[in-house]
């Protein structure tokens, strides 16, 4: 029986890797300029979407910030910090929730937004939920599921 094969592996083919921190940084500048139009209190039509949708705002921070702690997860291919007996933390989804703690402080001091500790809670859930979503993605990969369409693995 083969070793299962990790999709993620540290010796991914670089052309995998730029397309991966390609998407990340991306996806990383399209939150910088959601976070600054909403700074500046400016609005475009995703927040008149998010108006509109029950709990909107919550469910974008949801989305949004744990999409990012996924994207970062991967990016760091799944590493954690090890400390003493902890299993481990890990290190795309921690910074993502510091960097999300950061800028909702920051809101405090602008007057064109509020501190919500509730948008906090979302982005910690969302954080939580798709690195979870993750590690089980990878786990079923690493059982001997395919690890992307096409793959014939026996």
């Amino acid at each position: 029986m083969r070793a299962p094969r990790h999709p993620y592996p540290l010796e991914m083919p670089s052309s995998r890797r730029a397309w991966i921190l390609a998407f990340c940084g991306a996806y990383l500048a399209a939150l910088v300029v959601i976070v600054v139009v909403a700074g500046r209190g400016g609005t475009n039509e995703m927040f008149g979407f998010v108006t509109h949708v029950p709990f909107g705002d919550k469910v974008g921070h949801f989305v949004l910030i744990g999409g990012l702690g996924l994207a970062a997860v991967v990016a760091l291919r799944f590493r954690d910090w090890r400390f003493r007996s902890w299993r481990g933390v890990p290190i795309g989804p921690a910074v993502v929730m510091v960097v999300a703690l950061l800028e909702e402080l920051s809101q405090i001091a602008l007057p064109t937004r509020s501190f919500d500790l509730v948008d906090l809670a979302a982005d910690a859930l969302g954080i939580a939920a798709f690195t979870a979503l993750g590690r089980r993605l990878i786990r079923r990969a690493d059982e001997g599921g395919p690890a992307r369409p096409g793959d014939d693995r026996a």
